[in-house]
Order: C-alpha cells, then structure tokens, then sequence
C-alpha cells in the first residue's frame, strides 16, 4: 500500500514538472513571437537548451516570405559566425596537445613582423589586444582582391596602433593570422585542419565547410566591399544548423577539443587585462544576474546567427532569422530573464534641450577604441566604428539607456558643465571611457 502511493505521489510529481516545463516554453515562445513583431524581421528560429533537455526548439514566421518558405531550426544556416570561433578553437586544440604555447612570441611564427621591437604574443591575438592594425580600411583601397599572404605582407610595413597587452580593439588582421598560424602548424589545408581538429571531434555532422550553391547565390545578391577573414583566408562559406551550433557550445564548455586549460581562456582570458575586456577567441564575454554567459554572432545579407552559453546554468540560446538584423542579443537576454524570473529593465525618456545635450556631445576613447556621442534630432546617438549604433534615452542624473536594449548604459562624469567620461555597462560588463582632448 505504501509503495502505491509513493508511486503516486512521483508520478504526480513528474506531472507537476512536465507542466512547470510546458508552461515555461509556451513563455518563451511567446517572447520570441513578440520579437519577430518589434523586430520587423520575416521570421525567426529558436533553440533553447539545458542539460536537462530542450526547452523550446521552433521556427516563427518565414526564412523566404516571397516563396512563402517556412521558419525552421533544422534549416541549413550561414554559419559565418562560427568561423571565428572555429580557427580559435583549433589554436586552442594545438594548445592542449602541446604544440603551441599562447606566451609565445608572434615572431616564432612570423619572423617579420617585429613591429618596433614590440613583443606580440599569440595570446594578444586571440584576446584583441595585439595592437595589430586593422586590415579593413586598407582592403577597401585595393584595386585587387587581397590573400591572406597580402595582409601578412602588409602588417611587416606597418607599426602598432597600441602597445601589446594594454587594451582590446577588434583587428580582422588578427583572425587573419590566427588562420595563418593554425594552417602552418597543421600544414594542410585550413578547411581540412578545422573538419579534422573541430567539427569531427565535436560531431558536428550538420556543419560544412565547402560551398554551397544556395549561399554562393545569396551572397551575389550582397554589395560586398572587402574580402572577409574567411574569403582572405581561402575558407568556403560555413554552414550550419542550430543543434549543431548547440552541440558546439556544449562540447567546447566541456572542454572536449580544447581541454580544461581552454575552458578557462574563454571564461576569463588569456592575459592580465583589465575584467572588462570583453573579447576572447571569437566570443563576447557577458553576464546577467551574476551568471556569466559566452556568445557569438553576425549579421549579414545571408541571415543572422546568434548563440550564447551560460556554463553555471547549462544553458544554451541558439537563435536564426533569414534577414539581417542587430537585435538577436536583445531577445536572447529577454529569454534568459524570462528562464530566471527576472524583470525587464525599464526605460524613461525625459527630456534634454540643446544646451544640455551639448555637455556630452564629442569623442570618447574605449581602451583602443574611439566613440562618439553625435546628436540625432533631438536625442543623442553613441556610434562605433563598427557601424554600432544607439539612440539614447535619458534617465536623469547623468544617465543614459539604450533604446534598442535596455542593458546598455552610459553614466557620464560631468566636470566644469563638460562631460568628460562615462562608465558604459553592456549585458553586466563595465568599462570606462575617456574624452579626448
């Protein structure tokens, strides 16, 4: 009698649970729904995963609205933003077989590139904080398409833009040479070493990295300025599916491909930099409620990716959508919130006339990075040379918020009626910046 009713009280138990979990993805899904809305975008496709299962895996909208083509997560991806994060995983994977040492001088490797006499380490590539200078600019001159080769020469002419080790800027001649490295020490081919050394290991039977004819057509449709790290490189388009963007994420937290030593480069780094240096190895560093968070993205003419990984929580959030858009972050924070019973930040908009947007108005330097804050009719608008934008809203005491995320802030020391720094919080980082003179 008394085993029938402990029978009973776990299976009610269990029933309790499936709806608790029921309940939770039929909330999460509607947060997603809401985003497709506000976000404008044709559709969207979600993957949300703990170690305990999946949580929510669903397509919403349309991946083709013209051919009426359905939004789903086993769709074949523009995986571009793994392409980092790839080449970083394979370096690291050298690492832990003990080939390479991430304090080893870039000139090991590349004996030109002496820079003055700086010492770059291998480890100030990964974390962007080489001082290395970007190759972007110089590729958009070029009368001809560039080679990986190209750059290399390049950057043996060229000085530092910053001392090695003393503040992160993103360089696409960083990744550039990461790729160089990893193809020198595999000695074959990059896309050979990263199937061998990455997508294998991992099981990432859905990911490829070979052309493919409905990417290459989509690409022709984009106006392309410059060749990306990976064209440099020689790599074809990556593509990908959501699980395997999640089993990606997963086995790399594990430290399988990389070991415990890796594991530890994502989550706090290679170097002595300060904590706000939020890049490591293709990822951005975050953190929400005390829970730090690792993730990647790209947008583009193909589609937008977006994944993150909470190791505390074993949680991952793997999110898709065919157009090109900037706010998949925005919605993978409103899911985590909604995962952990939090609330959404709330926003003002109290007014600021002229004069007093003026005090704010200039140029701010972020470690190697300069920003602006411009006006934009009657608001503020903070920019990076990235092409990030963000219209601010003011909430009073030298504050100001994101009005397209609600994590981004900007808190302003004023002194003699002139702005002359702020302190920037984006997803539960911080990091100051200062006028310039």
């Amino acid at each position: 009698m008394a085993a029938s009713w402990l029978s009973l009280a776990l299976g009610i138990g269990c029933l309790g649970l499936q709806q608790q979990e029921a309940d939770l993805g039929g909330r999460l899904q509607s947060v997603a729904r809401a985003a497709v809305a506000e976000f404008e975008i044709p559709g969207l496709s979600v993957r949300i995963a703990t170690h305990d299962g999946v949580l929510l895996s669903r397509g919403l909208g349309y991946i083709d609205s013209e051919r009426k083509t359905i939004e789903t997560p086993l769709a074949s991806r523009d995986g571009e933003a793994l392409m980092e994060p790839f080449l970083c995983t394979g370096l690291l994977a050298q690492v832990e077989a003990g080939k390479l040492a991430l304090d080893a001088p870039l000139t090991e490797f590349f004996p030109k590139l002496t820079f003055g006499g700086k010492r770059v380490l291998v480890g100030h590539l990964l974390e962007q904080a080489s001082g290395i200078p970007d190759c972007s600019d110089w590729l958009v001159v070029r009368a001809e398409p560039a080679t990986a080769a190209d750059v290399v020469a390049w950057l043996e002419t060229r000085p530092l833009d910053s001392d090695p080790g003393t503040c992160t800027a993103y360089s696409a001649s960083n990744v550039v040479l990461v790729g160089v490295l990893l193809e020198r020490l595999g000695e074959r081919p990059l896309a050979e070493i990263l199937q061998s050394k990455v997508l294998d290991p991992l099981g990432l039977e859905e990911t490829s990295i070979a052309t493919r004819v409905e990417l290459r057509e989509a690409s022709a449709r984009a106006s392309v300025l410059q060749e990306s790290p990976r064209e440099l490189l020689n790599l074809p388009p990556i593509t990908t599916q959501l699980a395997d963007v999640e089993k990606f994420l997963r086995g790399i937290g594990s430290g399988k491909v990389i070991g415990a030593a890796g594991v530890r480069v994502l989550q706090t780094g290679t170097l002595a930099l300060p904590r706000n240096g939020s890049r490591a190895c293709g990822f951005q560093r975050a953190s929400l409620a005390r829970n730090e968070a690792l993730s990647f993205s790209s947008n583009g003419a193909t589609g937008s990716l977006y994944a993150a990984w909470y190791p505390d929580l074993e949680l991952s959030i793997v999110l898709a959508t065919s157009g090109d858009t900037e706010r998949l972050p925005v919605l993978e924070r409103r899911l985590v919130r909604t995962i952990l019973d939090l609330p959404e930040p709330g926003i003002v908009d109290l007014p600021l006339g002229r004069d007093q947007r003026e005090i704010y108005i200039g140029g701010y330097y972020i470690g190697c990075t300069r920003v602006t804050i411009d006006e934009r009719g009657d608001a503020l608008e903070y920019q990076t040379p990235y092409g990030d934008r963000h219209r601010l809203r003011y909430q009073g005491h030298e504050r100001f918020v994101s009005a397209e995320d609600p994590e981004f802030t900007l808190e302003f020391t004023i002194e003699h009626g002139r702005a002359v720094s702020f302190v920037l919080t984006q997803r539960g980082l911080q990091t100051t910046a200062r006028r310039l003179e």
